[in-house]
């Protein structure tokens, strides 16, 4: 077996080493500020190494990180990490109090993440380069056609995806497959005992619609399955509380770049298309109540009529382009958050006359509009710009997910991956 292969047996070794030399690392790196690190400091940082090791571990972190989602690695790294900086801060003032000045340890404690993703992710990228890791999915049938975004994310966590036609070809080839990660059943006409009573892997066969979930993150919108997707709720009390307060906060952390982008938009626009900066459209909100959306005007005044914006699309002038590439031109619905119309985060609020025609061309469309709608959300930042009807029915999965699984750490989530998408220029 190769080097990396070896490795790759020992991943979780690794991962536990990096959080518990990460303290460390970070405290060396403070070197000119500190002077020098005397045996208190080491023991410190032995001590924080330790805290998030211990804590990480009863948290199960470190079964199958990299191929756990970013919601659920976000809740236990900073669950672990505050741990870490209690018992450090806990063993400074009572047990040590003749340590360097809380601002340097405040740093130091800031510091220490950072370094621990760098190294997680530069891990990342060399299991990864090994096909050693690679867990397989095989799918039978081919009742639900996987998109080039799903595919493509699997290959990137390390799955490899295998198609087969039927059972019968499948029993052909699964006694020569290794590292079987799900058998998933994509076919209406399927005898699972058929498949069970000659399979080591019988407890690993889940459903299309349980695959969508589980590794795509989505809601299956087949027929079969709307009985479970009309038994979603609206989000309880605690949840609006929760979002109105990031409505409000976040504008103001972000104000001064807020007013500049707008001001620079303003200057630009007037220059390259004169006309009304703010565009103002009806947008379908909870439910399904229309209310006018502030956008930056990104198209020359008076083009002609197209639901749908085109590669090239010649309405849009020269800085429109590359606002709309950043999405800054959602900056002024920022208006409809403090007035109440939307979150920050939520499915996207539809233009009216697509609405309309959605809702009569896919199932249960209307359900999204049970909670409020955002500047951002799931189906954005997982999903491309939508340019069709089917582009929509996608993104409507996404939207479903968000509702029904709807945590914390999900809207942390989200809002990194917005950022990602962002200086990707993806557009959301």
């Amino acid at each position: 077996m190769c080097i990396i292969g070896e490795m790759l047996i020992h991943t979780n070794t690794y991962l536990k080493l990096i959080d518990f030399l990460a303290p460390l690392i970070a405290m060396l790196s403070l070197l000119p500020l500190l002077g020098e690190i005397n045996g208190d400091l080491y023991l410190l940082a032995l001590l924080a190494g330790v805290s998030l090791v211990l804590h990480s571990s009863f948290s199960e972190y470190y079964y199958n990180y990299y191929l756990t989602y970013m919601d659920s690695k976000l809740r236990i790294a900073i669950t672990s990490w505050l741990f870490s900086i209690l018992v450090t801060f806990i063993y400074i003032y009572f047990v040590n109090p003749n340590m360097p000045s809380t601002f340097l340890c405040l740093v130091w404690a800031l510091i220490t993440p950072s370094i621990i993703l760098l190294l997680k992710f530069f891990l990342k990228r060399i299991i990864l380069r090994s096909n050693e890791y690679i867990h397989k999915i095989i799918i039978i049938g081919d009742e639900y056609k996987l998109t080039s975004i799903e595919y493509d994310r699997l290959v990137t966590k390390g799955y490899q995806i295998i198609f087969v036609k039927d059972v019968s070809e499948f029993s052909k080839i699964y006694s020569s497959l290794e590292n079987i990660d799900r058998v998933v059943i994509n076919t209406a006409s399927f005898d699972i005992y058929s498949l069970e009573n000659n399979m080591r892997y019988s407890k690993k066969i889940i459903s299309m619609s349980s695959f969508l979930e589980l590794y795509q993150r989505k809601l299956s919108i087949n027929k079969k399955d709307i009985e479970s997707i009309l038994n979603i709720n609206p989000f309880p009390k605690k949840v609006y509380f929760f979002k109105r307060i990031c409505d409000y906060i976040l504008p103001i952390i972000f104000s001064l770049p807020i007013i500049i982008i707008l001001l620079f938009s303003f200057v630009i626009q007037k220059l390259q298309a004169p006309g009304k900066f703010f565009f103002l459209q009806n947008r379908v909100g909870q439910d399904k109540v229309q209310f006018s959306v502030f956008k930056i005007r990104t198209m020359y005044e008076k083009t002609a009529y197209d639901p749908y914006t085109r590669e090239n699309d010649e309405r849009i002038y020269p800085f429109g382009n590359k606002l709309r590439i950043y999405r800054f031109d959602e900056i002024p619905q920022i208006i409809n958050v403090i007035k109440g119309d939307m979150h920050m985060i939520g499915p996207r609020a539809e233009w009216d006359i697509l609405a309309n025609d959605y809702e009569k061309n896919i199932e249960c469309y209307d359900i999204r509009s049970i909670v409020k709608p955002g500047i951002t959300g799931w189906a954005q930042v997982m999903f491309r710009y939508g340019s069709n009807l089917e582009d929509s029915k996608q993104k409507l999965m996404y939207d479903l997910y968000y509702i029904k699984n709807w945590s914390v750490w999900l809207e942390f989530e989200i809002a990194i991956r917005t950022f990602m998408v962002i200086f990707n220029k993806g557009g959301l």
